[in-house]
Parts: structure tokens; C-alpha cells; sequence
């Protein structure tokens, strides 16, 4: 087990996760994420490593857009993505 390769990939994991939140806030004027998914960026990094990234995030995306679309159709509701966790996708 390489330690200082998953600490470092858990600090890229968070930063990434802390750039997304704070450039959506800059750009949208809302925020993006919580503070909990920042951390669980950094647990997902020390977990997968960097050279996982990409995957993580891809089906990350996925499955929020998945589960949007799909209960969107059920429910009729349009504000979904205000109350929907970003977190629940992460751990897919």
C-alpha cells in the first residue's frame, strides 16, 4: 500500500471536489455540493486512487442522471436536482 500516493490522491480528490463547489457558487451564484461531499471526495481518493478519477466521476455523473431522469418521470417534480444530494451518487 502506497500511503503518501493515496494521501495525495485523496488531496486531489478534495480539491477538486472544493473547485466544483466554489466555482459553481462563483458562476451560479448558488452552491454546488455540501461539505460532507468534499469529504467524501477525500475518502473516495484515499479509497481509488487518482488513476480512478476519472471513472469515479463518470459514473458518479451516471447514476445522478439516472436516478434524475427517472424521477422525474415519476414524480412530475422539476425541482429535483435542489434537493437531491450529490453524496447518494458519489457512493454508487
Amino acid at each position: 500500500w502506497n500511503v503518501p500516493y493515496y494521501l495525495v490522491s485523496a488531496g486531489l480528490f478534495v480539491i477538486f471536489g472544493l473547485t466544483l463547489d466554489y466555482g459553481f457558487l462563483i458562476f451560479a451564484g448558488k452552491k454546488a455540493i455540501g461539505v460532507d461531499d468534499i469529504k467524501f471526495f477525500g475518502i473516495a481518493g484515499m479509497l481509488l486512487g487518482i488513476d480512478q478519477f476519472p471513472l469515479f466521476m463518470i459514473f458518479s455523473g451516471m447514476g445522478g442522471l439516472v436516478f434524475g431522469v427517472i424521477w422525474k418521470k415519476i414524480t412530475k417534480d422539476k425541482t429535483i436536482m435542489i434537493r437531491t444530494p450529490y453524496g447518494s451518487y458519489l457512493l454508487v
